[in-house]
């Protein structure tokens, strides 16, 4: 109940906190062009001031989430002064500073509340989104570009649109589709427990039919496999509390079972999966197949403390081995600081899926990796939301 009160009395402030961490995840004009490290700089202002806001002075949770941010400070620490060479990018400490900051805003925050002011927020963007990106396909807006590590963006007032032409597929704030449909499978796999009670707050239903519209419309191949397996869960987790509950939940999967169905025949994957040889999706498959293969060739080159987030090493061996996108998160991250970093991630991530979907938490479980194994967004605040735990007032519904 007093959880209750605090939130209504800086609801403001907590939706200002919340939308600064969802444009910190990222986003193309906050993120890219502004530049890392002012956007993350003021990240961590904000996550500092909220707690005196809230609090009215400084006190840290110490759970999990607050011992693994001192872990991996350490392994930056020692790692830098005993096995990587030097730093020559700004990686280890853009790390530090988006994982310290996530720790510091979610866990103020109860699991619900966070949730419906994070729906809000995504939902709002998603539909301004939405009508920006219908009307750009049919040429009524007046288009802007500018420039970002001297490439060409397409934008209109932060939406992206395409970089050097149009996406023609919903990319929303991010630099690409692929981007978007992290956030918005995130915020989706926050309600497993609305869809499989089928209990929704005032508009929560529509909210998130639209954030779902959001996600087809970016027409990723990831994005659509994260959605089909958070799908599946749902499948197996819901319960009805009706005389004739087996026929309806047999019912639902044969329903869920169709949506899969066209989900995985629709042409976004398919042309993904099988295209042709010369095609641009075979282009993009090979280019991530090379990346994926070099980074992980440099995790087995250092299994333990990898060659360090940002080192000159690293950047020397990505240039050797022709891995100019690092497009997968994961790897990206066990090439950079080994199974030291990745055994203890698993285990947060591993404990709050337990906690968040019950028995069937392992197809959740490789939802997240495959989530993160399409962009490098590890290291990003929306990321940490199945990382770091919230405040034990509230729980996961």
């Amino acid at each position: 109940m007093l959880e209750t009160k605090i939130s209504y009395q800086y609801e403001k402030w907590d939706y200002f906190v919340v939308l600064t961490f969802v444009l910190t995840t990222g986003t193309i004009i906050w993120f890219h062009y502004l530049s890392p490290g002012l956007s993350l700089s003021f990240y961590f202002l904000i996550a500092t001031i909220n707690l005196l806001v809230r609090d009215r002075k400084i006190r840290l949770v110490r759970n999990l989430s607050f011992y693994y941010c001192i872990y991996i400070f350490i392994i930056a620490l020692l790692g830098g002064v005993l096995f990587y060479s030097h730093y020559v990018e700004n990686a280890t400490i853009g790390y530090l500073i988006s994982a310290i900051s996530s720790y510091l805003i979610i866990s103020t925050y109860s699991f619900v509340y966070f949730k419906k002011i994070l729906t809000n927020v995504v939902f709002y963007i998603t539909l301004i989104g939405e009508l920006v990106f219908i009307l750009s396909e049919f040429d009524l807006l007046p288009l802007q570009s500018i420039v970002i590590a001297g490439d060409v963006k397409i934008i209109f007032y932060g939406y992206s649109l395409g970089w050097p032409n149009l996406f023609h597929r919903f990319a929303g704030l991010w630099h690409e589709p692929g981007a978007c449909q992290i956030i918005l499978n995130t915020v989706i796999c926050l309600h497993y427990h609305e869809f499989v009670t089928w209990t929704w707050q005032k508009n929560q239903l529509l909210k998130m039919i639209i954030i779902i519209i959001g996600v087809l419309l970016t027409q990723s191949t990831g994005g659509y496999f994260v959605f089909m397996l958070f799908m599946l869960n749902v499948m197996f987790g819901v319960k009805f509390k009706y005389k004739h509950a087996m026929f309806l939940k047999l019912l639902l999967f044969i329903l869920g079972g169709v949506i899969i169905w066209h989900l995985y025949h629709s042409p976004i994957i398919q042309e993904k999966i099988f295209s042709d040889e010369n095609g641009n999706e075979s282009m993009s498959k090979i280019q991530r197949t090379t990346e994926n293969l070099a980074m992980f060739q440099m995790f087995l080159e250092r299994p333990i403390w990898g060659w360090g987030l940002g080192t000159h090493e690293q950047i020397e061996m990505f240039d050797k081995l022709d891995n100019g996108g690092c497009s997968n998160g994961v790897l990206y991250m066990l090439c950079s600081w080994g199974v030291v970093w990745f055994f203890p991630f698993l285990w947060m991530v591993y404990r709050n899926m337990k906690q968040m979907y019950g028995h069937f938490f392992m197809i959740m479980l490789l939802a997240f990796f495959l989530m993160q194994s399409n962009e490098r967004y590890l290291e990003f605040p929306m990321s940490f939301i199945f990382v770091f735990q919230f405040k034990r007032e509230g729980i996961y519904g």
